[in-house]
């Protein structure tokens, strides 16, 4: 897929569960267009119209709604770069899994976050760095439907846990540094 931001595109052939870096574009509102890798048809796959304000981050989440048909939406979600407390790690969670309903999530020290909701994301928490297993259940039943394992929270880094699938495909978990490079801004 190729992302637009106005009559700019930003992100050229992104894959399902790629991460791009963070790029600069215009503090401006404008319309982000998903369209298919190299398309020069109008006809976008999705939009999203967004203000973005100067010096924020932001991650754009590109995702279907239900099973039951192709559409996607796109979803903004605003990135708190700020480092977390001493000796802690800061993650966030986005249930982006078909059908999967409410989510709880637990990591090595117990549970981080409850009822994330579908299509939902949390906000960032500052947790104990630790190396372990993350576990991803149903709000509704003690079973896990993912295991994160050797799970890496590092001190002084920012985490972004995405759950994807659903709808006959596996629940995922895919992990995000949200970080920016030295190479310029990336994420």
């Amino acid at each position: 897929m190729d992302l637009w931001f106005g009559d700019m595109k930003v992100f050229s052939n992104v894959g399902y569960k790629q991460v791009t870096p963070y790029i600069e574009v215009p503090a401006e509102r404008h319309d982000f267009k998903l369209q298919n890798s190299g398309d020069t048809q109008t006809n976008a796959l999705a939009t999203n119209s967004e203000g973005l304000t100067a010096g924020a981050h932001y991650t754009i989440v590109a995702e279907k709604k239900n099973s039951k048909d192709q559409a996607l939406t796109l979803d903004s979600l605003n990135d708190d770069l700020t480092l977390p407390a001493e000796g802690k790690a800061k993650i966030r969670i986005v249930n982006a899994a078909l059908g999967l309903g409410k989510i709880d999530v637990v990591g090595p020290d117990g549970k981080i976050f409850s009822g994330v909701g579908d299509d939902t994301s949390t906000s960032y928490k500052d947790v104990s760095a630790a190396r372990g297993t993350l576990e991803v259940r149903r709000s509704d039943k003690k079973v896990d439907v993912l295991r994160i394992t050797n799970l890496n929270l590092q001190p002084g880094k920012i985490y972004t846990i995405f759950v994807v699938g659903g709808a006959g495909q596996p629940i995922e978990g895919v992990t995000v540094s949200d970080e920016l490079t030295p190479s310029g801004i990336g994420g």
